[in-house]
């Protein structure tokens, strides 16, 4: 596989793993506010998205390096 298409794919998972830190850091405050639980959820659920995200784009990378 294309070298370049490798590292902008690594680069992005690393981009998107910070991100996510971000909204973990952010939803520990999130929660200790009077926010209605809906808010929470969907905040929660948001962070859940981002992880499965990050997970199919580590299974396209080691794909992508076996192949």
């Amino acid at each position: 596989m294309d070298d370049e298409v490798l590292a902008l794919l690594s680069n992005t998972i690393k981009t998107i793993r910070r991100a996510k830190e971000k909204l973990d850091m952010l939803y520990s405050d999130f929660v200790k506010l009077s926010t209605s639980e809906g808010r929470k959820l969907l905040f929660f659920e948001v962070i859940n998205d981002i992880e499965e995200a990050l997970h199919a784009l580590d299974v396209i990378r080691r794909k992508l390096n076996e192949g």
